[in-house]
């Protein structure tokens, strides 16, 4: 299966095996043994390298298709800032762990960008309450 899925993936952008090898650092040859089914087994780090250069998941490349949806917000984390990797992180285990049935009530830290013009006029905001003075 994964023969096939990797060949309709090269297909669908625009790859050569040698233009994959490259973007990859997988040898051409090992391509070539997956492609013509000639290794069973590829390695897992064969197959990781060449699922981020497919911008696919590894189950996608192995023929077990995660949801459309589930491939874009792979995609979108992927693509996100080390901010936004850390929040999808923690949204994402609040909601396994509630969906676990576990108390998620108690307080945690989620990471929160809040632009630098809002978060000055607030800190103004608040500098004017404490000195007794409103705006």
């Amino acid at each position: 299966m994964i023969d096939k899925q990797l060949k309709a993936m090269m297909d669908k952008k625009g790859l050569t095996l040698e233009k994959l090898s490259m973007l990859s650092n997988v040898p051409i040859e090992t391509i070539r043994n997956i492609i013509y089914r000639r290794a069973r087994n590829p390695r897992v780090d064969t197959l990781l390298a060449l699922s981020r250069t497919l911008d696919v998941s590894m189950e996608s490349l192995m023929g077990e298709s995660p949801r459309e949806e589930e491939e874009q917000l792979l995609f979108a984390y992927r693509e996100s800032g080390e901010h936004g990797k850390k929040f999808i992180r923690a949204i994402a285990e609040i909601e396994a762990q509630w969906q676990a049935g576990v108390d998620v009530n108690e307080e945690r830290e989620i990471p929160c960008l809040i632009p630098a013009v809002e978060t000055s006029l607030y800190v103004q905001s608040q500098k004017l309450k404490r000195s007794g003075r409103q705006e």
